[in-house]
């Protein structure tokens, strides 16, 4: 396995995991001198990034001082694509100041918190996204904000290994969702765009 120094050199970088966690990778500057800009980099590196992404399933690039302005051109200099269009039930807000196709995170209050899940995992296969980016443009409280990462890998590894006839009903049945949509709120446009992502018609709308 190659370790994260020979992906991200020690001259320019310092990398740790957080405490007592294997994901994310969190990737620093490894001084002020040798704050490179990241997104020249990373433009100059994407195989290698790529590779990372592949073999510790998510980083963290941390210290680098960017601007909301420079999100989008980081984000193309990391995967070398640019940002793709929300394809998911739950409405984004789009921020159009900062980029094409770069959406608020859902609204969730301070009180809840999200599980972990699929990104655009109800729907198309190919509406999910290969890469998924943060960006804090507003430190939040204490406490509140953090983004839950997990290995979905490891979590199927588990679910194979320790429950054997779940993990055989998953590869073999059908799954069905069903989804509650508040009548006050503008989901979709149109219609025909729930009974195209669903597969489904809409009997009461």
């Amino acid at each position: 396995m190659i370790t994260p120094e020979e992906y991200f050199p020690e001259k320019y970088f310092f990398t740790h995991y957080e405490k007592n966690t294997t994901l994310p990778l969190v990737v620093h500057p490894d001084s002020e001198q040798h704050l490179l800009d990241l997104a020249s980099w990373a433009n100059e590196n994407q195989v290698h990034i790529a590779k990372a992404i592949h073999q510790f399933g998510a980083i963290v690039f941390s210290g680098y001082n960017l601007t909301k302005e420079e999100f989008c051109k980081t984000f193309t200099a990391i995967t070398g694509e640019a940002p793709q269009p929300y394809k998911g039930p739950v409405p984004r807000e789009e921020l159009k100041d900062i980029g094409n196709n770069i959406y608020k995170s859902t609204a969730v209050a301070p009180a809840h918190a999200l599980p972990p899940h699929l990104e655009v995992s109800v729907g198309r296969r190919e509406d999910m996204p290969k890469y998924i980016s943060f960006f804090c443009i507003e430190p939040p409280q204490e406490g509140t904000g953090q983004t839950t990462v997990t290995d979905v890998r490891a979590v199927t590894q588990k679910i194979e290994k320790q429950m054997p006839v779940l993990w055989e009903k998953m590869k073999t049945k059908n799954l069905v969702t069903n989804q509650s949509f508040d009548r006050t709120i503008k989901y979709f446009d149109k219609r025909r765009d729930i009974e195209d992502r669903f597969f489904s018609e809409i009997t009461n709308l």
